[in-house]
C-alpha cells in the first residue's frame, strides 16, 4: 500500500513544530500497529503524557486520517504514525510497526500453597524488569493497551488477587491482543473460552445416568476460577449449575426409560449450552426438529363445554408443553424444543383468553360466546364438535292448540331464559336459537303460568284450564275441552251442582254454608283443591265435615285432618255431633296408632311433620285446619304438607294472609301445586308488585285464585249475628311509667340509627319489643321497675264497669307476664277469672267454666294459645291490651266471642298508650288489612306497603 500521497498531503498541512513533535514521538518507539485492510490502517500511539493509548486511523487512498485526540487538522500523533508505517515498509516489516519492547507491560503469575493466584505487573527499566505499582495513570511513557487498561481496572489500584469475573475480563482482553501471561517462568497464551466440567450420559439398568466429571483438558486448576490447559490459561465455568444440581450430578442422577424423551428434547440441549456433554449410550431415542403447534380440544356436555388448549409437537401430537416443561405423550422421535416458536404461538393463544395445558369448564353463556366470537380465528387445530353451541338466526317456534303447548326448546328452560333477560335458549335437537321476544312480551305471563302449572307432566292439570283458556283466546286457538265443565268456578259460583247432603247430617246449614259445601264438592269432582277462608265463627268446620262425609260416601277411603294440638278433640266432638255415624280417630300421644276402620284421622301439625305413618298413607282427602300454620313455605311444616299423599286437598283458615303474600302462595301450593307457579317467580312478578302498589298485579292475582278461594265476611253472610263495635281506648301513662318509656325510647332511637343499613332487622324488632313492653307496664322490662301502669289502671276501670253491668270479658295479651300482672290486680280487687296460656292443661275445663252462667266474668288469655279454636260466646267484651301490627291475629281473637251462637252485641276494645309506639302500630294495622284485601278481596284501594322503613319510622320522635 503506497503511503506517499498521504505523506505529502499531511506534510503540506501541518506546521514545522507539529512535524518535529511527530518525529520525536516516532523515534521514541511509541507507535504500535493494530490492524489493516485495503482501505484502512489502525494503530495505537502510546503518548508519554497519557495513560491510555490513542487510536489513530489512516486512509491512504482517500489521503485522510483521524485521531482520538480530537484535533481536526493534522496532529503530531498522525505524523508519528505515518512515519512509523513508512519506516516499517522500508525495513520489510509490513504495514504494522511494533512498539519498543522496553515500553511494554509484562504480567507474571504465581500460586500459593492453597492454589490462589497472585498477579504482578512489571516494566522494563535499566537493570531489568521492576514491579509496576499503582494505577497506570501515574506512569508515563508506557505502552498501555486496552488489555492493560482492563487489567488496571480489575487490579483495583494495587490489588493482586483477582475475582473470577476479573479473570474472565482480563483473559478475554489479553486473548484479543494475542498477549501471554507468565506462570512458573513460562509464557502461556490467554484464552477466552471457559473450560467446564464434562457431563457423561451412560446406561443405568433400563434407564440412564448423568454424572459430572472434571475435564481431561485441565492440567492445573486454581482457586481463582482459572485453569491451565495444554493450550494456555482459560477461565473455569461450572456451567451455571445451581449447588443442588452440582451435588446431584456429582453423585449421579438417574432417569427412567420413560423420561428419555424429556432428557433428549429438553435437558441435554440445555446442558449442552453450558457444559461439555459426552454420550456413552446408544439407547437414547433420536431427536428431530419439528415445529410446535396449538391444539384445541372441545368436549361438549349438557349446557357446558369443556375446553383444553395445548401447545404440542408433532401431527398427531407426540409431546406437549406443560408449565414450560415438555411431556412426551407417544412413542417415536423426540422433538427438540423451539422456544422462540413456542413464544410466538403462546402470544397468538393469548387472543383465546385461555390458559394452556389446563381443562376449563365453560358454562352455557361462556360456551356460546366462545364458539361465536373466538373459535373462528383460532390459529391451530381443533378436536371435537362445537355445533352444540352454535347459534341459528331464526327464533324458537311455539304452538298452542288449546290443550297442549309445544316448542323446539324445553318450555321451562325457554321461560326461565326469558325471565332472566337472556337472548338465546338451547334447542331440544341441539344448538341455540334466539328467544321469540315479541311473542313473549305479549303473552309471556300466560305462557309462564301454563308452563309452571304443567311441570313435568304431558298434559295440563285441571287448575291450569283457566290460564289455558286465556292464552287460547289471545292466540285465536280453540279453548280447552275442560273449560265448559269448570265455568261455574269463574261465574261467581252460579251453576254449581245442587247440594247433596250426607246421610244423618245433624245440622241445619245456612245458605252461605250450603254454597260452601257445594263449592267444595264441585272442586272435588273436578280434581281441584281449594281454600275455605271464611271469617272466624262462620262454621268452616261444619262445611268441611259435611262435604267430606259426602266424599266418603262416594269414594270411600280415609280423610286426614291436620289441626293445632289444642283443636284435635274439638274436631272429634264436632264430627260426632254433626254426623253421628262418622267414625273419627285422634292420632296423637305416645301410644298413638292408626285406626284402619276410622273415617276421619285427626292429627297435629307436629306429627304430620314427623310420623312416617302419616307420610306413607295415601288419603282420599287432606284437610289443613288453621292452615296459616304453613304460611312459611320454607318451614318443615309447610314442606311436610306439600308432600302429603292425598287425592284432594282443602285448606281452612280465617287468615289466608297475615303478613306477606307468600303465605297465600304456600296454602295455594298445598291445594293446587303449580297454580301460582314457582315461589321465586311469584315473588318477583306478583308479590313484590302488589306490595309496591301495583293494582293490575293485584287484579291478575284475584282472577287466578278466585275459583279456588271462598271467603265470606260475617258482615256479608251472617246477618243474624249481633253487631260488633271496634273501639280504640287511649291510655295516658303514669309519670313513673312515662319516665321509663322515654329512657327506653331514646336508647332505642340511638341504637336504630347505628343499625341503619346494616341488615339487623331482628335487633330492630327487639328494640321495638322493649318500647311496647314499656308502653304496657314497666315491670315487663328486666331489672327493678316501678309497679304502676296507666294502661292497667284504665283496664281495671273498664273491667269494673263490665262486671257491674253483669257482662263478661275476654282479656288478651301476647305476654304471659302481663297476664300475671293483670291477674294479680284482679285478685286484689276480689275479681274471679279463668286463665288460658301455653301451660294450661285442661283447656276445655277453663272454657266450660267461663261459658257457664255462674262462671267467672273474666277470661285472661294468651294470644298465641287462645287466639283460635275456642267458642267463648258468653263474653260480649274483648280487650286487646298490647296491639301489634297484624290485625288478622286480633280479629281471630275477637271472633272467639263474635261468632255463631252469640246473641249480644260485642265490643272489641284496643288499649293504646298515648304518645307511644303503639299509636304507630295501630296505623300500620290498616296497611296489613289492605294486603289481604288486594289479594283476595274486592276492588279495594291499595295502601302503601309495609316494610322495613315503616318499622324504623316507629322510632321517630
Amino acid at each position: 500500500m503506497d503511503l506517499t500521497p498521504l505523506f505529502k498531503s499531511l506534510r503540506g498541512q501541518v506546521s514545522e513544530r507539529v512535524w518535529d513533535a511527530g518525529i520525536r514521538l516516532n523515534r521514541g518507539g511509541q507507535v504500535e500497529g493494530r490492524d489493516h485492510d485495503d482501505d484502512e490502517i489502525s494503530l495505537w500511539l502510546h503518548s508519554p503524557n497519557r495513560s491510555q493509548p490513542l487510536e489513530v486511523y489512516l486512509y491512504p487512498k482517500d489521503e485522510d486520517w483521524s485521531c482520538d485526540c480530537g484535533f481536526d487538522g493534522g496532529c503530531a500523533h498522525v505524523v508519528a504514525c505515518v512515519l512509523a508505517v513508512r519506516e516499517s515498509q522500508k525495513d520489510g516489516k509490513g504495514l504494522l510497526p511494533r512498539a519498543a519492547a522496553d515500553s511494554q507491560i509484562h504480567y507474571r503469575l504465581s500460586a500459593d500453597a492453597q492454589g490462589w493466584l497472585t498477579l504482578e505487573r512489571l516494566k522494563n527499566e535499566a537493570g531489568g524488569r521492576k514491579p509496576l505499582r499503582g494505577p497506570l495513570s501515574k506512569h508515563r511513557g508506557l505502552r498501555a493497551t486496552p488489555a492493560d487498561q482492563v487489567a488496571d481496572e480489575v487490579l483495583r489500584l494495587g490489588a493482586t488477587r483477582l475475582p473470577h469475573v476479573g479473570w474472565m475480563r482480563m483473559l478475554k482482553a489479553f486473548s484479543d491482543e494475542g498477549r501471554t501471561l507468565e506462570l512458573d517462568g513460562k509464557q502461556y497464551p490467554a484464552r477466552p473460552d471457559p473450560i467446564t466440567p464434562v457431563l457423561i450420559v451412560r446406561d443405568e439398568g433400563q434407564g440412564f445416568k448423568l454424572s459430572l466429571h472434571r475435564s481431561k483438558r485441565i492440567v492445573r486448576k486454581f482457586q481463582d476460577g482459572v485453569v491451565l490447559s495444554e493450550d494456555g490459561l482459560h477461565p473455569y465455568s461450572g456451567g451455571g449449575l445451581a449447588p443442588h444440581e452440582r451435588r446431584q450430578l456429582a453423585q449421579g442422577r438417574v432417569f427412567s426409560v420413560n423420561e428419555a424423551g424429556k432428557l433428549v428434547a429438553e435437558l441435554l440441549p440445555s446442558f449442552r449450552e453450558r457444559l461439555e456433554v459426552k454420550l456413552k449410550t446408544t439407547r437414547l431415542p433420536d431427536a428431530e426438529r419439528t415445529p410446535p403447534r396449538l391444539q384445541l380440544r372441545l368436549v361438549p356436555s349438557e349446557r357446558q363445554l369443556q375446553v383444553e388448549l395445548d401447545l404440542v409437537y408433532g401431527e398427531p401430537a407426540v409431546a406437549r408443553v406443560v408449565r414450560d416443561e415438555l411431556q412426551i405423550i407417544s412413542d417415536g422421535k423426540v422433538p427438540l424444543r423451539d422456544r422462540n416458536a413456542e413464544r410466538r404461538l403462546l402470544r397468538q393463544a393469548e387472543k383465546m383468553r385461555l390458559p394452556t395445558a389446563r381443562r376449563i369448564q365453560l358454562n352455557e353463556d361462556e360456551a356460546i360466546r366462545f364458539v361465536r366470537d373466538r373459535l373462528a380465528d383460532f390459529p391451530g387445530t381443533i378436536e371435537g364438535d362445537p355445533r352444540a353451541f352454535r347459534v341459528r338466526r331464526e327464533p324458537v317456534a311455539l304452538s298452542f292448540d288449546g290443550e297442549r303447548l309445544q316448542s323446539e326448546a324445553n318450555l321451562s328452560t325457554l321461560m326461565r331464559a326469558w325471565e332472566e333477560g337472556r337472548t338465546l335458549v338451547p334447542l331440544i335437537d341441539g344448538g341455540y336459537a334466539p328467544i321469540p321476544v315479541n311473542l313473549l312480551q305479549t303473552h309471556g305471563e300466560l305462557i309462564a303460568d301454563l308452563v309452571e302449572a304443567k311441570g313435568d307432566a304431558m298434559d295440563l292439570p285441571a287448575h291450569a284450564t283457566f290460564a289455558a283458556a286465556r292464552l287460547a283466546k289471545a292466540l285465536d286457538a280453540p279453548p280447552p275441552p275442560k273449560l265448559d265443565g269448570l265455568r261455574p268456578l269463574i261465574e261467581d259460583f252460579d251453576g254449581l251442582p245442587p247440594l247433596r247432603l250426607p246421610d244423618g247430617l245433624n245440622a241445619t246449614l245456612r245458605p252461605y254454608q250450603e254454597l260452601g259445601v257445594r263449592w267444595l264438592g264441585f272442586l272435588t269432582q273436578a280434581g281441584l283443591g281449594g281454600i275455605l277462608a271464611d271469617d272466624m265463627g262462620l262454621g268452616k268446620t261444619l262445611q268441611a265435615l259435611t262435604a267430606a262425609a259426602t266424599l266418603l260416601e262416594d269414594k270411600g277411603g280415609q280423610i286426614l285432618v291436620v289441626a293445632p294440638t289444642s283443636l284435635l278433640h274439638n274436631w272429634s266432638r264436632e264430627a260426632v255431633r254433626f254426623i253421628p255415624h262418622l267414625r273419627p280417630s285422634i292420632f296423637h300421644g305416645p301410644k298413638r296408632k292408626l285406626d284402619e276402620e276410622a273415617d276421619l284421622v285427626i292429627t297435629s301439625y307436629a306429627l304430620m311433620r314427623s310420623d312416617p305413618a302419616i307420610k306413607k298413607r295415601r288419603w282420599t282427602l287432606a284437610i289443613l285446619d288453621e292452615a296459616q300454620a304453613i304460611k312459611n313455605p320454607e318451614s318443615q311444616t309447610a314442606q311436610a304438607a306439600f308432600k302429603l299423599k292425598a287425592a284432594q286437598r282443602w285448606s281452612l283458615t280465617g287468615t289466608p294472609i297475615e303478613n306477606r303474600l307468600d303465605e297465600l302462595w304456600s296454602q295455594m301450593h298445598f291445594c293446587n301445586p303449580g297454580l301460582l307457579g314457582g315461589r321465586r317467580r311469584f315473588d318477583r312478578t306478583t308479590a313484590r308488585p302488589i306490595e309496591g302498589g301495583d293494582r293490575s298485579a293485584a287484579k291478575r292475582l284475584r282472577e287466578r285464585i278466585r275459583p279456588f278461594v271462598l271467603r265470606r265476611h260475617k258482615s256479608e253472610v251472617a246477618t243474624d249475628l249481633p253487631p260488633r263495635t271496634d273501639l280504640v281506648l287511649p291510655c295516658p301513662m303514669t309519670p313513673a311509667q312515662r319516665k321509663v318509656y322515654e329512657m327506653v325510647a331514646i336508647a332505642g332511637r340511638q341504637e336504630v340509627a347505628e343499625m341503619m343499613g346494616s341488615g339487623q332487622a331482628l335487633q330492630v324488632l327487639e328494640l321495638l319489643l322493649r318500647m311496647r313492653q314499656a308502653a304496657c307496664h314497666p315491670q315487663l322490662l328486666p331489672g327493678e321497675r316501678p309497679n304502676e301502669s296507666g294502661k292497667l289502671e284504665v283496664l281495671l276501670e273498664k273491667v269494673d264497669e263490665v262486671v257491674e253491668q253483669g257482662s263478661k270479658a275476654l282479656i288478651f295479651s301476647q305476654w304471659t307476664g302481663f297476664l300475671d300482672l293483670i291477674g294479680q290486680a284482679m285478685l286484689e280487687r276480689g275479681l274471679d277469672f279463668c286463665r288460658l296460656d301455653g301451660s294450661t292443661r285442661d283447656r276445655q275445663g277453663q272454657v266450660d267454666r267461663f261459658q257457664s252462667p255462674d262462671g267467672p266474668p273474666l277470661f285472661l288469655i294468651s294470644l298465641k294459645a287462645g287466639g283460635t279454636g275456642l267458642n267463648l260466646t258468653a263474653a260480649d267484651y274483648v280487650f286487646h291490651t298490647d296491639p301489634w301490627w297484624n290485625p288478622a291475629v286480633e280479629d281471630q281473637a275477637t271472633d272467639r266471642a263474635h261468632r255463631i251462637g252469640q246473641d249480644k252485641p260485642v265490643f272489641s276494645v284496643k288499649l293504646v298508650s298515648e304518645d307511644s309506639v303503639e299509636e304507630g302500630i295501630v296505623a300500620l294495622q290498616a296497611q296489613k288489612r289492605a294486603l289481604a284485601e288486594a289479594a283476595i278481596g274486592s276492588e279495594a284501594e291499595w295502601v302503601e306497603k309495609i316494610g322495613r322503613d315503616d318499622l324504623l319510622a316507629l322510632f321517630a320522635e
